[in-house]
């Protein structure tokens, strides 16, 4: 059964019996006397999307770079990012675009250095240029999700579990 609204009202159906499970959920420990949830399957947060020629690896290496990219759906991905270049002692500049503009802000307007936000929002410009960009290897936050199940019904935890590892084994 699809549940609109937010992970709460997912794990709501849950708990109610009007859904088997609930998917894209982060876990929250605050329901655990109330679901189950299986182990995480996809993880996303914050990352750097630099050009693969460049010897950017995190924030420290923007001493005298200073532009960074940010999305104008996530305003607040200049202030986390603002907080990671402080915390090196780095100055920097924020240049705001579109999602899918990001890796072009950097390749061909060349407006900015690299670009700063949660990872799934980055990933299409990783797309759109396979060869010429990249991730750093540093994640500046991290959220996973799994899916919310019925509390204590461990033959099926185990099934998703067991289900999950196959597709991971497998490459789906």
């Amino acid at each position: 059964m699809p549940v609109g609204g937010s992970g709460e009202e997912a794990i709501q159906a849950v708990i109610n019996g009007q859904a088997d499970l609930a998917v894209g959920i982060t876990p929250d420990w605050n329901y655990a006397n109330n679901v189950d949830f299986s182990m995480p399957y996809f993880m996303h947060g914050d990352r750097l999307l630099v050009p693969k020629n460049s010897n950017i690896s995190g924030f420290l290496d923007l001493r005298g770079q200073r532009w960074i990219a940010i999305p104008n759906s996530d305003p607040q991905a200049r202030d986390r990012a603002l907080a990671w270049a402080q915390s090196v002692n780095v100055g920097v500049e924020f240049y705001y675009t579109n999602e899918t503009d990001l890796g072009y802000a950097i390749l061909v307007e060349n407006n900015a250095n690299v670009a700063y936000g949660d990872s799934i929002v980055l990933l299409q410009n990783l797309i759109t240029y396979p060869d010429e960009l990249a991730f750093t290897q540093r994640w500046y936050s991290q959220t996973f999700n799994a899916f919310a199940l019925p509390r204590n019904d461990i033959d099926f935890r185990l099934l998703v579990d067991y289900t999950l590892q196959e597709l991971a084994r497998d490459g789906t």
